[in-house]
């Protein structure tokens, strides 16, 4: 597999500030209250609502095809899970009950001037946290486009459950992967989605660590 170089990490840090400011100031205040409702009833759930409980997104029967480059880091507050041969697209699922409160493609250019396309998920997990899920393709084509955009099987409004599918990633080039990041409502900051996951998720996901740059 073609190393995970400087040129992609710099396009990730590009894509999360993006991702973060779609998800700012006045936006956020209008999804939360357009969705006021929904998310109270998740609320009700909670007695502390920093009390999540994540679960592993991975299919449980595939485990060993899911990669993840590094646990997250002070300047990247997010994980990248990826496939082991970088070649097979994965399905990935929702790690608990929320609502889906966006969902949108956007092109982005990385250092070499390539459009990569990218499909983004937010689920609102509660009134303070909300959870992005960007299916990265790392491919410019428009085949690859629409096949990612077939693959996103939830929609804006929709409720989701613990393990519902939210889509396969389509692996349309190497260092294609899921960039999870957790959010802050009332902040737009990204929180470590380590502390949140149950122990025995956080095993499962700390049990795929692999260097991209060893494998396939």
């Amino acid at each position: 597999m073609k190393k995970f170089n400087l040129k992609n990490v710099i396009l990730i840090l590009l894509l999360v500030v993006f991702v973060a400011s779609v998800f700012s100031g006045c936006e956020s205040k209008d999804l939360m209250k357009k969705y006021k409702k929904q998310i109270a009833q998740l609320d009700k759930k909670y007695s502390n609502l920093d009390d999540l409980n994540l679960n592993s997104p991975f299919k449980q029967d595939i485990v060993n095809r899911y990669l993840l480059r590094d646990m997250s880091t002070n300047y990247h507050v997010a994980l990248d899970f990826a496939s082991t041969d970088g070649k097979t697209d994965i399905p990935f699922l929702a790690p608990q009950d929320g609502i889906v409160i966006k969902v949108w493609t956007t092109q982005n250019n990385n250092t070499e001037g390539t459009n990569l396309w990218s499909y983004n998920t937010l689920i609102a997990l509660n009134s303070k946290y909300v959870l992005s899920m960007c299916f990265e393709t790392f491919s410019s084509l428009e085949s690859m486009r629409a096949k990612q955009e077939a693959n996103i099987f939830v929609k804006e409004g929709d409720f989701v459950k613990q393990g519902d599918l939210v889509g396969n990633l389509i692996v349309g080039a190497q260092n294609a992967h899921v960039d999870f990041l957790v959010i802050e409502w009332s902040t737009n900051k990204h929180v470590k989605p380590e502390p949140l996951f149950t122990p025995e998720a956080l095993a499962q996901i700390e049990s795929r660590v692999v260097p991209w740059e060893n494998v396939g």
